[in-house]
């Protein structure tokens, strides 16, 4: 006759008593310290179907801002939109101008033929650019943005938030 085995010795008994220790150890966690909202992705999470260009607008007092450049198509001029971080709703959409796109694009062009090289001084940017497959991040010193990427800044219009129009500064 065969001998009864304890149930904690059974395989599929101890997996679940991990689970459920896992989940009240991170239950704990939130509870203690809070869910924040604020976590941010890197930059090249947003990278996705047209958009090849984002430049995102770190602030330490407010939530940070993400400039998305859209490539040109058939159907439509090519544009740009700030937004949260995260957020899906594009609040300050633009369309370029053909020169505004034109120098736009000969930066991008040049970075997707040479990744560029910065230097390592706060405060900066974050770039994400997208060259066909291909995509990497730029951290770029406020001092050294170049200047079709300040005159992008500067034709999107700022989120508003609480009737708040100003627009964030770079991570200090």
């Amino acid at each position: 006759m065969p001998t009864k085995q304890p149930l904690t010795s059974v395989p599929e008994v101890r997996v679940i008593r991990r689970m459920r220790i896992c989940c009240a150890v991170i239950s704990l966690c939130v509870l203690l310290f809070g869910c924040s909202r604020t976590t941010e992705l890197p930059v090249t999470a947003y990278l996705r179907g047209s958009i090849i260009l984002i430049l995102r607008i770190p602030n330490s007092n407010q939530p940070s801002t993400d400039i998305l450049l859209r490539d040109t198509d058939a159907t439509m001029s090519p544009w740009a939109v700030r937004s949260l971080v995260g957020d899906t709703e594009y609040n300050a959409l633009i369309q370029l101008s053909a020169a505004d796109w034109g120098t736009l694009d000969v930066l991008y062009r040049s970075w997707c033929q040479q990744r560029p090289t910065f230097s390592s001084a706060l405060p900066y940017y974050e770039v994400a650019i997208q060259c066909g497959i291909q995509h990497y991040e730029l951290h770029i010193p406020r001092n050294e943005l170049p200047e079709p990427l300040v005159r992008l800044n500067q034709l999107v219009p700022p989120v508003r938030q609480n009737g708040d129009g100003a627009t964030p500064t770079p991570r200090e």
